[in-house]
């Protein structure tokens, strides 16, 4: 008798430490993008919503990753965007929504995204960086619903809002 109330007792404490994982804090709207270190920029669009994008990670041989994202508090959607300077092309794969919650619970699988920053990042430590076109194969295998390679420096638009994506290339291969 004692083991189930401390497993339910287990399981209040996890539930409650998930939940405080995952609260919201306002912000005040603003259309003033506020830009952070290695080309990562910010714009609070709602008070509980943002558009970001993230510090790039140059992959070497060209090629710079970051992402693109719009929500907040427990989740978001969640863009990935790979640069290839040298051709001065970028794609964007996406769109996939991320759950705060569903990352804390055990066992819960990877999302599609992580799989392939993770592949794309593995091929890039090993010295042989995949190609915008191997990227969006990827894409399609995890059954993603956008792979769109577009010029680089392309301004996207994440649900009406635009980011400027320039700053990559012109920070890691001027």
């Amino acid at each position: 008798m004692i083991r189930p109330v401390l497993s339910f007792a287990a399981a209040l404490t996890l539930s409650a430490g998930l939940a405080e994982a995952c609260s919201a804090t306002a912000g005040v709207p603003s259309n003033v993008p506020v830009h952070g270190s290695a080309c990562s920029v910010s714009t609070q669009v709602e008070e509980y919503r943002s558009v970001r994008l993230t510090r790039a990670t140059d992959l070497g041989r060209g090629l710079v990753r970051q992402n693109i994202t719009d929500g907040g508090g427990c989740g978001y959607e969640n863009n990935l965007i790979v640069h290839d300077c040298n051709a001065d092309r970028l794609l964007v794969v996406g769109w996939e929504m991320f759950d705060v919650m569903d990352s804390l619970t055990p066992n819960s699988p990877q999302p599609a995204l992580e799989r392939i920053t993770d592949r794309i990042d593995q091929a890039a430590q090993g010295g042989s960086p995949l190609t915008l076109s191997a990227i969006a194969g990827l894409a399609r295998s995890e059954r993603l619903p956008t792979a769109l390679e577009l010029a680089g420096g392309t301004r996207v638009s994440i649900n009406g809002h635009g980011v400027s994506t320039s700053c990559a290339c012109q920070t890691y291969y001027p």
